[in-house]
């Protein structure tokens, strides 16, 4: 189980990384009249619906959803998946992490007074007290982030599409489908997924959302 959550973290995480987020397929506007597309300002280029211009990487990035420090790249259509298993492993490592060590605190004679010295129970019940300080925040910020990963993904949106209250529905298993994948067997291994502009733009737009 270890092997498998950190190795699944660290290829996730290099794939966020090192992958195109969401290139625009260069014959995308075939069989599309030009006239009825966006037009970046900024790249002076059309680009498909749910295309965004990243101001960092100076570039339109297909269903754009912000640009992490992170992993120092933006998170698009293309490596969103990658992104958001990145988050569910590093919780799973997180948690892990916190049963080992808790584990160890008090499964031994830390807590048991009669059994040691009461320098060495205070030293331990410090040791616990710091280490629970310690991981709280961390528990709170890493779940909190992948809830906000997972809310995004089953309403089919983005968090700059959500701040504008844009939504998008396919229904549930069509919105996970278009970040995870289409074969649900392969939903949790880290995997680029390749742009479909079709796809994207059959995306029904919905009521809007405030969250």
């Amino acid at each position: 189980y270890q092997r498998r959550v950190h190795g699944g973290t660290l290829w996730a995480y290099l794939l966020a990384v090192f992958s195109d987020p969401g290139p625009v397929p260069p014959n995308w506007l075939n069989g599309r009249d030009p006239e009825n597309q966006n037009l970046c300002g900024k790249c002076n280029e059309y680009k498909p619906t749910r295309t965004h211009h990243c101001s960092y990487c100076k570039r339109c990035v297909v269903r754009y959803d912000h640009h992490c420090d992170w992993i120092d790249n933006c998170v698009g259509q293309a490596n969103n998946k990658c992104f958001f298993l990145f988050l569910f492993y590093i919780n799973c490592c997180i948690f892990h992490y916190i049963y080992m060590t808790g584990n160890m605190l008090i499964s031994a004679d830390y807590f048991k007074p009669e059994q040691t010295s009461t320098v060495s129970w205070m030293i331990h019940a410090i040791a616990t007290g710091v280490f629970s300080l310690m991981v709280t925040p961390l528990c709170l910020f890493g779940v909190g982030f992948a809830l906000w990963a997972s809310y995004l993904i089953v309403v089919n949106s983005t968090s700059l599409e959500n701040g504008l209250n844009e939504s998008y529905d396919n229904g549930f298993i069509g919105n996970c489908r278009q970040v995870l994948g289409s074969n649900i067997l392969m939903w949790f291994v880290p995997t680029i997924e390749e742009i479909d502009v079709d796809l994207v733009e059959a995306s029904t737009p919905s009521k809007t959302v405030s969250v």
